[in-house]
């Protein structure tokens, strides 16, 4: 019995130094461009260790080649991420001896930057707003994450032109405040607003645009007309409440003095 234990070690150990040794294997083949050979020691090695770096950053490499047979650009993330999460566990002695095979701190950004660059390609093909959120969703730290949002941002606009209603100009504005064509698409819509609150010419209609819009350059146009018809609405009801009601709403209101007047006249004709 104590015989075995050591022959089992021994085993062990053997084994252990030929899968560490088709990572190296894999990576000779990769070069050499014979992808029959490197696929089989990448897989053998990283079946045996899924937390070989190398043999996960080969297998990346490996789905990123169209000429090795396999190419699968969501394989390749997920090998990447495999050999990132890896690579960030082992000791500086143990990535010394990894970058003898190409695997570096360097080569792995590298690759990250390539498989990025391979799925923003596909979301540019597609050209819709789910393929670029689902790119910055993936990638939010991506080089080409400015890329993708403008990429975003102007179909986004395309498309809100196209609709051409105020409500999907707000929902614009709303979901990509920091874009650039809201310095485009504010102005446009608060003039279509201030045009279909003038149109409709009512208290309701004229204070909505003031609640939504407070800074739209043509707020105090919109103000102006409030008054003058909420004091018009007044005059028609003319009561005491009326006017009580109006002056508390619009104290700076030009009609201020003659609504006053009338209150005061009103409250004394019922006191008689």
């Amino acid at each position: 019995m104590k015989r075995i234990v050591p022959l089992l070690l021994f085993a062990g150990f053997l084994f252990g130094s030929l899968f560490a040794q088709s990572a190296s294997k894999g990576m000779k083949a990769l070069k050499a461009k014979d992808y029959t050979n490197a696929w089989k020691n990448f897989e053998v090695a990283a079946i045996n260790d899924p937390n070989d770096a190398a043999a996960q950053f080969g297998l990346s490499k490996m789905y990123g080649i169209e000429a090795a047979g396999r190419k699968d650009k969501d394989k390749a993330l997920e090998h990447l991420l495999a050999a990132e999460a890896a690579w960030a566990k082992l000791d500086e002695k143990s990535q010394s001896k990894l970058s003898k095979l190409g695997v570096t701190t360097a080569e792995l950004t590298t690759r990250r930057t390539r498989i990025e660059s391979s799925f923003l390609e596909v979301a540019k093909k597609e050209n819709t707003l789910d393929a670029y959120n689902a790119f910055l969703k993936n990638f939010p730290n991506a080089k080409g994450a400015i890329a993708a949002t403008n990429y975003r941002n102007a179909l986004a606009w395309e498309q809100t032109q196209e609709n051409g209603s105020i409500e999907a100009m707000d929902n614009f504005i709303a979901n990509y405040p920091n874009a650039d064509e809201v310095k485009t698409a504010t102005p446009i819509r608060d003039e279509r607003a201030t045009v279909l609150a003038l149109q409709a010419g009512t208290e309701a209609s004229l204070t909505n645009f003031l609640d939504k819009y407070p800074s739209a350059v043509q707020a105090p146009q919109i103000k102006q007309r409030l008054n003058a018809v909420a004091f018009e609405n007044a005059k028609i009801t003319n009561t005491a409440a009326a006017f009580k009601s109006y002056i508390e709403r619009f104290p700076d209101s030009v009609f201020l003095t003659q609504a006053k007047e009338r209150l005061e006249w009103l409250e004394s004709k019922e006191q008689k």
